[in-house]
């Protein structure tokens, strides 16, 4: 024995034994005035999944399906956040708009080519989420439009994404759909703009 050092027993490991993983404090079904925190993605509990820049978009396709997310946070070194790419941004028209000014294939399109930069990702304060309730948080996804809403805090002077609000989520646990496409308005306004006076 070694300056009080002392070995512990060893016990054979038991049939049926898992793999430990974090404990979402994530809520399975909620409604519209409970804690907004109870429908937050907490990186407190749950890792996030990120994707570097240089990866091609069918590989971050690839992975969103098979972590069965919609978004990854895009980050060089895993630690310094370069900004998010969403399954819209896949899917939607950013490939299309990059391949019109960039000649080439879909196949050589990189994630930092169409990915949303840090500086243009609207963020909320994680002090703020804990004053509000779902609603808000679904009421401010259909103000801004979003389908995501990052969450950050302040830790020893350092911004860092605490947290991710998924509207596909959120309708999953209030066990509604939310509707953020303002087509609806658009059309009014136009057929309002185009009447005779």
């Amino acid at each position: 024995m070694l300056h009080g050092y002392h070995s512990i027993d060893f016990n054979p490991m038991r049939r049926g034994t898992k793999v430990y993983q974090s404990i979402s404090m994530r809520a399975s079904s909620i409604d519209m005035d409970e804690p907004a925190i109870m429908a937050m993605t907490d990186f407190k509990y749950i890792k996030p999944f990120t994707i570097e820049p240089g990866a091609f978009i069918e590989f971050a396709n690839q992975k969103m399906i098979l972590c069965g997310v919609r978004m990854l946070i895009v980050s060089q070194d895993g630690e310094n956040v370069l900004g998010l790419v969403t399954s819209e941004d896949l899917i939607g028209e950013k490939p299309v708009k990059y391949l019109q000014e960039h000649p080439g294939s879909r196949k050589d399109i990189l994630v930092a080519d169409i990915m949303t930069r840090w500086e243009n990702i609207d963020t909320v304060l994680l002090n703020e989420v804990s004053d509000v309730c779902v609603g808000d948080i679904v009421e401010t996804m259909k103000q801004g439009q979003k389908h995501h809403i990052v969450v950050v805090d302040n830790i020893y002077g350092k911004s860092v994404i605490r947290g991710i609000f998924s509207k596909t989520q959120i309708a999953r646990q209030v066990g509604e759909e939310i509707e953020l496409d303002n087509r609806a308005n658009n059309f009014m306004e136009l057929e309002m703009a185009l009447s005779p006076i």
